[in-house]
């Protein structure tokens, strides 16, 4: 395997409130994998990444002057927001394709892919976290970028945005009200709910760095240009620059 692979993307290098995270920003497979016929098209679609996430998770962050980690590889080779406990971890087929680079896995591969894939991309949130903890206690959000599919398995999805959580419900409402503002109609815990335990990554480090943290939602056909990334991240800055970031002293 080439050593120059790293899975893990930083943005910015500053100190303010907000830091971002987008575990399904990339559909690309590490070097030592190699895609089979039929592979290319799933790997393309909202199965091999988060379509529009990455161009939207930059343009929030040089829009709000935050943090930001983004991964490097596809869902599909590892999800960097499951554990690896998780039966969804490594999908072997999806919509009754089987995937080539998944089919047959040496005996060693799922552990070469946590060691190098997974566990550097969390040890990269930790790392950025452990800064900010530094400088503002308690007084930052973690926020996980991702997007969903308008169409689900043949199920149309009317709502624009979700506001995902499993803590911290007064922000979560705060935050979904500021992006209604925005003209976005947003719900809770919509399309997936943070209280079924689909947020690991957020969850993780924000209960480990004892800060607040949601993940946002957004429809992929609303940001799946740079340009339209861009329109709809200028609305969700709007809507965050409303929120305050400082948990209440209960919370501390």
């Amino acid at each position: 395997m080439p050593e120059h692979f790293n899975p893990v993307e930083r943005l910015g290098r500053s100190t303010g409130a907000l830091v971002l995270t987008c575990e399904h920003a990339s559909n690309a497979l590490p070097p030592w994998l190699c895609a089979a016929e039929g592979d290319s098209s799933w790997l393309q679609s909202h199965w091999g990444w988060d379509i529009g996430a990455a161009d939207l998770t930059r343009a929030l962050a040089e829009l709000t002057k935050a943090d930001a980690i983004l991964s490097r590889f596809s869902r599909l080779v590892c999800d960097p927001n499951r554990s690896p406990r998780d039966p969804t971890w490594i999908r072997h087929a999806v919509e009754g394709h089987h995937l080539g680079f998944n089919h047959q896995m040496p005996s060693n591969e799922r552990q070469r892919r946590q060691e190098v894939l997974h566990r550097p991309y969390h040890e990269a949130i930790d790392q950025l976290l452990t800064d900010h903890d530094h400088r503002h206690a308690g007084g930052f959000l973690l926020l996980s970028v991702h997007s969903f599919t308008a169409n689900y398995m043949g199920e149309n999805r009317a709502l624009e945005a979700g506001v995902l959580f499993d803590d911290h419900p007064t922000l979560a409402v705060a935050f979904m009200n500021g992006l209604r503002l925005q003209g976005l109609d947003t719900r809770l815990n919509e399309p997936y709910s943070g209280l079924a335990g689909m947020i690991h990554a957020v969850s993780r480090h924000g209960g480990q760095h004892g800060v607040r943290y949601l993940e946002l939602e957004v429809r992929n056909d609303l940001i799946d240009t740079e340009d339209k990334a861009r329109g709809v991240a200028r609305r969700i800055a709007r809507a965050l620059s409303g929120i305050a970031f400082r948990a209440p002293a209960s919370e501390l």
